[in-house]
């Protein structure tokens, strides 16, 4: 037994072998594991790799592997603590916090405005990968802090549980004050732009825009709201899916408040709704105060939520009449986002605006009125 050389060799084609990139560990003399290391490898690359050994007579290759090199990525600042939060200040912090399972139980708050456009390159074009899966789901907190995310690309076409967050719960777990912008996002089983699959966290003041696809339980913000409570969030989604597809939610078991949607559908799903394609009130689905654009929607049922007009949805009577914060929360205005309700964190101006609603009273001697001041 003589062993003249040893190691792996790899291309980005495929069937590797000896003529392209290799290490070489040098000779053996009896059998054995060895261990390689490969450098030089261009970041969000797939490599095939396989390992070979020779003699003077012989050439030897084993079964090929395949990897995948990561997007570039930076460690964010913070420690990741409650009064620490890991700092997302770049594609590169978040390129991070994706491929880090292991920190996904911790405190985050983003600190810019973020640029996700290159995830259309990532991963052979499948794109970014959710944070948070089956196995190992999002239980820390991220708050936006009025930030967007403009045009996340993730293509999973045969992954369920998609969406920034693939799945996210845990009694502490919360996500507040982010903006999606101009998402395109494709996945199978419970998709969602903001998350696919929802145990526990609480969510809101969040905003969702762009497009989604997916299977059985596909929203525009949630996929699958199993637990958690959402509150003041609202969605302007492209929604295609095959059923349980909701503007807002796919299929609910959870509390959701004082939100909204009034993006497009497609035609041909099962149980699809304006703003909930399912509402499970056995298992505790709850949808209170919420609103869909029956107009822009194109759909004039939903299991869960009150279908308005364009006009309707363009009146602030219509949200202060159901309790909405349109002082501290909300804003509206003609001009900006269709001239429906925004989140105030948004920056959009709010004009001082009386509006007279309704006579409450008339007798021989006085009217009385209500208006609301906003």
């Amino acid at each position: 037994f003589s062993i003249t050389a040893h190691g792996v060799c790899w291309n980005t084609e495929g069937t590797p072998t000896i003529e392209d990139d290799t290490t070489n560990e040098g000779t053996m003399v009896e059998t054995g594991s060895f261990t390689s290391k490969i450098t030089g490898l261009k970041i969000n690359q797939q490599y095939y790799f396989r390992a070979y050994a020779k003699n003077n007579d012989t050439l030897l290759y084993g079964k090929e592997k395949t990897i995948f090199t990561t997007p570039s990525y930076t460690i964010p600042e913070g420690s990741g603590t409650e009064n620490d939060p890991y700092q997302i200040a770049s594609l590169k912090d978040l390129t991070w916090l994706m491929i880090s399972d292991t920190a996904w139980d911790r405190y985050y708050g983003q600190t810019a405005n973020i640029d996700a456009a290159p995830t259309a390159q990532w991963y052979e074009d499948k794109g970014f990968k959710p944070i948070g899966t089956n196995a190992t789901k999002f239980s820390g907190t991220y708050n936006g802090k009025g930030h967007t995310i403009n045009a996340l690309y993730i293509n999973r076409p045969n992954e369920s549980r998609v969406g920034f967050f693939g799945k996210a719960g845990g009694s502490s777990s919360r996500i507040d004050s982010l903006g999606l912008i101009n998402t395109d996002i494709t996945g199978k089983h419970s998709t969602g732009s903001l998350v696919g699959h929802n145990e526990g966290t609480t969510i809101t003041k969040c905003v969702t825009k762009g497009k989604i696809n997916g299977q059985y339980n596909t929203g525009g913000l949630i996929g699958f709201n199993d637990e958690g409570t959402l509150k003041n969030c609202f969605a302007k989604v492209d929604v295609q899916g095959k059923d349980d597809v909701g503007g807002f939610v796919g299929e609910n078991r959870a509390t959701i408040e004082n939100s909204y949607s009034y993006g497009p559908f497609n035609e041909d799903a099962w149980y699809i709704g304006g703003f909930a394609g399912g509402n499970w009130e056995y298992y505790g689905g709850n949808i209170n105060n919420c609103f869909w654009n029956k107009e822009t929607s194109g759909q004039n049922n939903s299991d869960g939520g009150t279908g308005l007009t364009t006009e309707e949805m363009q009146n602030v009577v219509t949200f202060v009449e159901a309790g909405w914060d349109m002082n501290n929360v909300w804003g509206m205005n003609e001009e900006d986002n269709s001239s429906f309700p925004f989140l105030r964190w948004q920056g959009y101006d709010i004009p001082l605006t009386v509006e007279n609603t309704k006579v409450l009273n008339i007798d021989t001697a006085s009217i009385t009125a209500e208006a609301f001041i906003y």
